[in-house]
């Protein structure tokens, strides 16, 4: 019996063992198991995270818009400080050259005329046309056919402002140097609108105006345009001039009937021409706010051009004789008109070929464009008046330009 009981025991104690040990293997198994499906789980928030902080796809890039777009921190308004410039004549001229050609306006480039060095540079490419220059006489505003451009004069690099600038306009795009605001006329195709870009807020609007063809001026939010028609390849002819401010409010408004429109308007004033029944010329300054108005007679035949000065204080104006045959420029006057005081300053006697007229920014100088026909080709002439010195500047190097065509400057422009 106790044989038989000992080898119960013995089968007991081995069926036990074989139970144990497959119970450390189960658990073994399922520690690994454990451990396995545990580093699953430490593993799956970070590829979660990575899944997060990835983009579902890049976002679409913006094409290049006819407007600047906003930006998020306006950039302040950048002007220059005229009084730092002891003398404009140590500084650079901006012109543009304008063949006019079976009724055609072709511009052939922009150039830069350093005064001391008397170089010229071409800066913009051939069918540039010169508009105006900013607050910081850094930029110049430019169109080419139906784009309008700003250019940085030290690069030359371009900025893209619009594609829908009115060609045909005689002047159709102005910078106020005081808001920093350009305002140019678009061509819609059935309309012509006005708008407003300030390039240094990024902004871009629409202005109410009715039939506008030109914009003769700009400052202080005040416009001064012109309206009319325009025909492809011609003239442009003006029916009435508006004032209005900067959101299209019309401030002042004048028909011209048989008044000849002179594109030195100013914001509160305008200026215009008339011949009376003898074929008298007489020029007449009107401000908006009163009835009277200052003359002043001369007995040339045409005005040729005029500008104010920097201070508003004086309009220098340019008359020409022409052939009565050839209709050809035989001779070239300049004056200073004071109306305050109704004084006439006349400077024709220092010659020369005195056509365009621009003020150097501190009003010392004036900068004078003319045409002259040498045999069978027309050549560009262009002089300086020292109005303190009573002195002519005469810079012969831009008589290089010369076509068959008239070829004329369009537009010119100081810079330090």
């Amino acid at each position: 019996m106790i044989t038989n009981r000992s080898h119960l025991n013995n089968k007991t104690r081995q069926a036990n063992g074989r139970f144990l040990g497959a119970l450390i293997i189960t658990s073994i198994f399922l520690i690994i198991m454990s451990l396995l499906v545990g580093c699953q789980t430490i593993q799956e928030p970070k590829g979660a995270a990575e899944i997060r902080s990835s983009p579902t796809s890049e976002p679409p890039r913006m094409n290049a818009t006819a407007t600047p777009l906003p930006s998020a921190t306006p950039a302040p308004l950048e002007t220059f400080d005229i009084g730092s410039v002891e003398d404009w004549t140590n500084g650079y001229l901006l012109f543009d050259l304008e063949e006019r050609s079976l009724g055609e306006r072709n511009f052939l480039g922009v150039y830069s005329l350093d005064l001391q060095s008397r170089k010229i540079d071409q800066i913009s490419s051939a069918g540039t046309q010169l508009l105006d220059i900013s607050p910081d006489l850094k930029q110049i505003l430019a169109s080419r056919e139906k784009d309008l451009f700003l250019i940085d004069i030290e690069t030359g690099t371009e900025q893209r402002l619009a594609d829908d600038y009115f060609l045909l306009s005689p002047s159709g795009a102005v910078w106020d140097p005081f808001s920093g605001a350009i305002y140019y006329l678009a061509d819609k195709g059935a309309e012509i609108s006005l708008q407003r870009i300030i390039p240094h807020l990024g902004t871009a609007e629409q202005i109410p105006a009715d039939s506008p063809i030109s914009l003769l001026s700009a400052s202080r939010g005040i416009l001064t345009w012109g309206k009319g028609k325009c025909k492809p390849f011609g003239s442009c002819v003006y029916t009435g001039l508006r004032w209005s401010d900067e959101n299209g409010t019309e401030i002042a408004a004048s028909e011209l009937g048989d008044a000849i429109l002179l594109p030195c308007q100013g914001t509160d004033q305008y200026v215009y021409a008339e011949k009376d029944q003898d074929n008298a010329l007489s020029l007449h300054i009107k401000p908006h706010s009163q009835e009277k108005e200052t003359v002043f007679w001369s007995l040339n035949t045409e005005y040729a051009d005029c500008s104010w000065s920097p201070n508003g204080n004086q309009l220098a104006v340019t008359l020409i004789d022409r052939g009565w045959y050839s209709g050809v420029i035989q001779e070239y006057y300049f004056q200073l008109l004071v109306p305050e005081t109704n004084r006439v300053i006349d400077l024709s006697y220092l010659g020369g070929a005195l056509n365009h007229v621009s003020w150097s920014p501190d009003g010392q100088y004036t900068a004078f464009s003319g045409t002259i026909l040498e045999g069978e080709r027309y050549q560009i002439k262009l002089n300086l008046i020292d109005l303190e010195a009573l002195d002519l500047i005469r810079i012969e190097e831009v008589s290089q330009f010369e076509s068959d065509s008239y070829l004329s400057i369009h537009t010119i422009l100081w810079t330090p």
